[in-house]
């Protein structure tokens, strides 16, 4: 009988021991997502003039570019407004939102467009089939570059240490830092968003 117990105890357990392992190779395989970078390609090392983004005209400038329907870009965006609240300066401020060509205005009007319309000064621009972006050799939605006065590039990358994850990161401490006027060793940081030309991909609530 108590073999007979035995076994039963086994078989009813399997189940459960399978169910566990799924579950950590779900989560093994989220976590491996989660830190997974953006690609990333040469950015100009100056301001490039070719742009829609006009000219500097002797200030600071900053352009977070951002696909409109990425959820990662979601705390990309509020560690941005984070390093902005770090200073009283006011630099010019660029969102370039990549639109899928074809679409009407109103496609890349998401919560991202309007939570970064609400910052003062912020200029947003629609980049049909991501041609800015390509520009600034940019490919992945959270990238974030930061351009002295003199149009030299400081600072390129993320402000978030992991995709939809907020929190204290090297990306966001160097930007505040050039936004105060400061120097920072830092000047490149890993990127955790969607692929810029994702245009079938997840989308954000409207």
């Amino acid at each position: 009988m108590a073999l007979h117990i035995t076994a039963i105890s086994r078989t009813a357990a399997l189940p459960m021991v399978l169910w566990l392992a799924a579950g950590a190779g779900g989560l093994a395989a989220l976590s491996a997502y989660a830190y997974a970078a953006g690609p990333t390609t040469p950015a100009p090392a100056s301001w490039p003039g070719e742009t829609d983004l006009g000219p500097l005209n002797g200030a600071p400038a900053v352009v977070f570019f951002a696909h409109p329907r990425c959820p990662c870009t979601r705390a990309s965006l509020a560690e941005f407004e984070r390093a902005l609240a770090m200073t009283t300066r006011e630099p010019a401020l660029h969102f370039v939102f990549f639109t899928k060509p074809g679409e009407p205005d109103g496609w890349a009007h998401t919560d991202l467009w309007r939570r970064a319309q609400r910052l003062r000064g912020a200029a947003l621009h629609r980049d049909p089939g991501g041609a800015i972006a390509e520009r600034f050799g940019v490919t992945t939605s959270g990238d974030v570059m930061y351009f002295d006065s003199a149009g030299v590039r400081r600072f390129r990358g993320g402000v978030t240490s992991a995709r939809s994850h907020e929190g204290n990161n090297d990306g966001r401490t160097a930007l505040a830092a050039l936004l105060q006027g400061e120097t920072t060793p830092v000047s490149t940081t890993p990127v955790y968003g969607c692929a810029i030309s994702c245009s079938d991909g997840p989308e954000t609530d409207r």
